[in-house]
């Protein structure tokens, strides 16, 4: 219920204070888990990708942001959790992988931090190890007009959110990870965001 009515909150705000359009909102599954992957340019980008959303969707968000407490029981009620960028954190993995494995759609940015110039980053391998891990697949998302190099930066520019197709993770034949499996499979992530911002 609290979800529900932060999100008819959300989206009046973005779309009386911005023109957003989305593009392939079909691509996201009905149902069942998936992880969410995009661009990060703003602190906007989570609350935007979630007022755009039909299903609600639990960000991985970083630890630093739940050191307020009211800030942290907002963001903790809406489904987030907190990952250390600084290290392995193995309960934000687990958390993940139990988010997505009960059905409920993830999402994370996989560049670890906003884009300081508006272009994509290095990609971190935490969205492949959990869709590997669990066979969901990955939605990637390219958010446009965002951002303090986006052009436009009056009142009610545009905001463009493009939804790509699923990518389906390559299937883990062992208990044990294959690394290379791994890296591909995020440099596939990354690129079909790159494609989606080109």
């Amino acid at each position: 219920m609290f979800y529900k009515f932060c999100w008819v909150v959300v989206r009046a705000f973005f779309c009386l204070i911005f023109r957003v359009s989305v593009v392939g909102l079909e691509n996201v599954p009905e149902k069942g888990g998936a992880v969410i992957v995009a661009n990060h340019l703003s602190y906007l980008d989570p609350p935007l990708i979630g007022a755009m959303l039909r299903r609600p969707i639990r960000f991985m968000a970083k630890k630093e942001l739940f050191r307020f407490k009211p800030f942290a029981w907002l963001i903790r009620t809406l489904g987030a959790f907190p990952v250390d960028r600084g290290s392995v954190d193995r309960a934000a993995i687990r958390e993940a992988i139990d988010t997505v494995s009960s059905g409920s759609l993830l999402g994370i940015f996989p560049e670890g931090g906003r884009s300081k110039d508006g272009r994509l980053q290095q990609g971190h391998a935490g969205a492949a190890l959990v869709a590997i891990k669990t066979g969901v697949p990955v939605v990637p998302v390219g958010i446009l007009g965002l951002g303090r190099n986006s052009a436009g930066q009056g009142l009610r520019r545009q905001i463009r959110l493009v939804i790509g197709e699923p990518l389906i993770p390559p299937p883990q034949t062992s208990d044990k990870l294959d690394r290379a499996s791994l890296a591909i499979f995020t440099d596939d992530i990354m690129k079909a965001i790159a494609d989606l911002i080109a």
